[in-house]
């Protein structure tokens, strides 16, 4: 399977890269589940035995069978596959995979990085600084789309291409990821990819420890004390063992480290990431951490640390959309079609890809948005209560691309404080943002969110809406008279 990505259902997997995609998203799975995916796809012609899932994913450990199926549970929730049409099982035996495959080479390269040169330059820049002696935490600050791990690939590709090794970790969103998840990712892939390495005999002094969460470092250094301790005292040997491994790792050689979706990581790694900025100076690391959290930096240390950089990346303007547009569809896009499509996304390049790949949404009239567009907008609408989204279901009918929070309130019969406080937590979570110079004018910070919001309603709904805005508007226009 090297260099070819496997394809089954709605998910995609790199083995090479240890990837599991899932309806496009990148899905966080233990080693040892992967392992036992890749097994059983490479041996899809036949039932694997739990006798032999032992002797080839966990390497003959003295595991039970009930181990064998948990890991195919946690499997099986990766993919989605409750109803068995991926995997079959073939009770008291074991298990084959059943999905129709298909095979495609790993894709060709995106377009090259549009927008981005003063970003990936400074990325550069502090990479050939850590690769000699003096390593470095950068912070990639910027929205859900905004390019943060596009940014972070290219430089990849590029530490790659120069012999650096690059691991990576994504963080879990789920409200209770695996301990230490991210760190586990990354350095179960680096234990794996140093085989007999020096460094890696060099772990033996945290063994014990990291042992407690890294498969790959149970197998050569064996399983850990069973001896009961104080929790606390617990979780501080572990981060510090976790933290002495990558300093160790890194002591003598470059690496890149990207810990992903920090703004989902749970505190223990954080407090790794805090530990490694103390005495990342002395390494050859270059560790990128990727965050939605504003400001990012502040998370994890103080402002003016010579080891930290954070970068922020903003919309792409006009002109770099019309590029990445191009890019994309490999033809030149008309100015009309551009204007539109900024003004749309403003210039996220997440909400241009999907865009692109629909041009009918361009014209004029009632228009769904695509759907990874609109799992991601529902995704920030979920913490808001019943009266803030129906206080933005009314402001979302409204003609104008602004609306006054006052006739918003007496449209939807909402009090004053409901009014005021779904406002306040529309903004916190960045859907809708204040009017300059407006007492009470506000406006969707993404038109496209707006439209989802209005797409939701039938046409009677939004017309009953659009006569209680203009009942109100009246009203408050006596009113001031």
């Amino acid at each position: 399977m090297t260099g070819m990505i496997i394809c089954f259902g709605d998910c995609e997997l790199d083995a090479e890269r240890r990837q599991l995609r899932r309806n496009g998203k990148l899905v966080s799975v233990e080693p040892r589940v992967f392992d036992l995916l890749v097994e059983l796809i490479r041996k899809r012609e036949r039932v694997v035995a739990h006798r032999e899932l032992v002797e080839s994913v966990w390497k003959g450990s003295a595991v039970s069978r009930s181990a064998v199926n948990a890991g195919m549970s946690r499997l099986r929730s990766a993919l989605g596959d409750g109803q068995g049409r991926v995997i079959k099982s073939f009770p008291r035996y074991g298990y084959r995979f059943i999905a129709k495959v298909q095979q495609r080479p790993r894709a060709l390269p995106k377009p090259a990085l549009i927008g981005r040169t003063r970003e990936l330059d400074l990325l550069a820049s502090v990479a050939s600084e850590a690769r000699s002696g003096r390593g470095r935490v950068v912070f990639v600050h910027g929205e859900a789309g905004i390019g943060k791990t596009r940014l972070m690939e290219t430089l990849a590709l590029r530490a790659e291409d120069a012999g650096v090794p690059v691991f990576t970790g994504v963080c879990d969103e789920s409200e209770n990821p695996p301990l230490l998840w991210p760190w586990v990712q990354i350095l179960g892939a680096c234990v794996t990819a140093l085989g007999d390495d020096v460094r890696l005999t060099q772990l033996a002094d945290h063994g014990g420890e990291l042992a407690r969460v890294l498969p790959a470092v149970r197998q050569r250094f064996g399983a850990p004390s069973l001896v009961e301790e104080n929790p606390a005292e617990s979780r501080v040997r572990l981060l510090d063992a976790v933290s002495r491994a990558i300093f160790t790792l890194t002591a003598k050689a470059p690496m890149l480290m990207i810990l992903d979706d920090a703004q989902w990581a749970d505190a223990d790694s954080l407090a790794v990431v805090r530990q490694v900025v103390q005495r990342i100076r002395q390494t050859h690391l270059l560790l990128l951490v990727a965050d939605r959290t504003a400001p990012a930096l502040r998370r994890f240390t103080a402002e003016g640390n010579e080891s930290t950089l954070c970068i922020s990346l903003n919309n792409l303007d006009r002109l770099a959309t019309a590029e990445l547009a191009s890019a994309l569809s490999e033809a030149s896009f008309p100015e009309r079609k551009v204007a539109a499509l900024h003004d749309l996304s403003c210039g996220n390049p997440f909400f241009i890809r999907e865009l692109i790949r629909d041009p009918e949404f361009f014209e004029e009239g009632s228009r769904s948005v695509p759907e990874p567009i609109r799992m991601l907008f529902e995704g920030d609408l979920a913490d808001l209560p019943p009266i803030a989204r129906q206080l933005l279901l009314y402001a979302a009918v409204g003609d104008l691309p602004t609306f006054s929070l006052a006739a918003v309130q007496r449209a939807a019969r909402l009090k004053v404080g409901e009014a005021a406080n779904a406002i306040d937590m529309a903004v916190r979570a960045r859907i809708v943002v204040p009017v300059h110079g407006s007492a009470d004018g506000y406006r969707f910070r993404v038109p496209l969110q707006r439209i989802h919001l209005r797409y939701a309603l039938s046409r009677q709904q939004q017309d009953q809406i659009r006569s209680a805005l203009n009942r109100a508007q009246a009203r408050g226009m006596r009113e001031r008279g």
